[in-house]
């Protein structure tokens, strides 16, 4: 392995956080196409999608220029990420064609390659872990900095930061509540109004769905004042008061996982409006569809705030490790 120095260093490193989160996104992107689809006009889902091969694209440059920096097996291990993206991405073609003398074979070389594409996935995976320990470049994928700040910010913006950060979490709450319990229904029973859609319930259906619901949003408050509390009760001990990426990184999860959760906490209410009050269907109203694009945009937001330029303390650390 050839010496490297800290300026070589530090752009791999960040090629390589970049080059992670970035794929990610992606398959985050790709699965909320799978799920959300129909929701979406072609021109939409043909945006997204054609958006989805750009961060890809991107992303896979990113890792091969680290990799160039790592050596051989890092380089090989891109190579084998791209085949497993390639066949994960084929695989919902092969079965678009809709024609019935193809579909039954379509539709096994669609599951093989997708099977193919998640062994390749974790094998790319490990290349990865075994190809950056042996470079001695762990720090590259596993050290993560104690302050993810940019620049030393003051305790008061920490406690506004988080402060803005509770009273976010407080509006994704109501408009969830607000989504389940007036607009998904209206949007089930749109020749009804709210009262007549809970009206024609079984007894103790609704009153239920709707305890399920407040049951969900009583959790996440909770968990949104505990981040507070968190964030107040280091501020109290000065220098270590939590950094404010570390609060929104910790934020977009809590209201990615929310939002993912509230399906759960909600399906046995709107499974009641669908099976009961006419025309008995079940969909969601536009709102719920856009709520529910907090989940894959939170996660996404996650990974992208982590990828972000590393402190300069941080910096002067990997100076010093490479100086030994």
């Amino acid at each position: 392995m050839r010496s490297r120095g800290t300026a070589e260093t530090d752009l791999t490193n960040k090629r390589t956080r970049w080059g992670l989160a970035l794929l990610a996104s992606g398959l985050i992107v790709a699965g909320a196409i799978a799920v959300l689809g129909p929701s979406f006009s072609e021109l939409v889902g043909g945006g997204i999608a054609v958006a989805t091969l750009l961060v890809f694209g991107v992303g896979l440059t990113q890792l091969w220029l680290a990799a160039r920096v790592i050596g051989l097996m890092a380089q090989f291990a891109v190579i084998v990420l791209l085949v497993a993206l390639v066949c994960l991405l084929a695989s919902p073609m092969l079965t678009a064609s809709g024609i019935p003398a193809v579909s039954s074979v379509a539709a096994a070389a669609a599951s093989l390659t997708m099977a193919g594409g998640f062994a390749l996935l974790v094998i790319a995976a490990l290349l990865v872990l075994v190809a950056w320990a042996r470079a001695g470049a762990h720090d590259m994928l596993v050290a993560i900095p104690r302050s993810t700040d940019a620049a030393q910010s003051s305790r008061r913006s920490r406690l506004i930061t988080a402060s803005v950060i509770f009273g976010s979490l407080l509006l994704v709450v109501a408009v969830g509540v607000v989504v389940e319990l007036v607009w998904n229904p209206l949007a089930m029973g749109p020749e009804h109004t709210l009262s007549e859609i809970y009206g024609m319930l079984p007894t103790g259906e609704g009153a239920a769905g709707i305890a399920s619901v407040l049951t969900w949003a009583g959790i996440v408050v909770v968990v949104a004042a505990g981040q507070l509390i968190w964030v107040l009760r280091a501020a109290r001990r000065g220098a270590a008061s939590i950094p404010r990426r570390r609060q929104v990184v910790t934020a977009l999860l809590i209201a990615s996982i929310a939002v993912f959760l509230l399906f759960f906490f909600a399906f046995g209410l709107g499974n009641a409006i669908s099976d009961t009050v006419p025309p008995m269907v079940g969909r969601s109203s536009a709102e719920g569809v856009l709520y529910g694009l907090i989940t894959p945009l939170g996660l996404i937001g996650a990974l992208l705030v982590s990828a972000g330029p590393w402190p300069r303390s941080e910096r002067r650390r990997l100076e010093a490790s490479a100086a030994h």
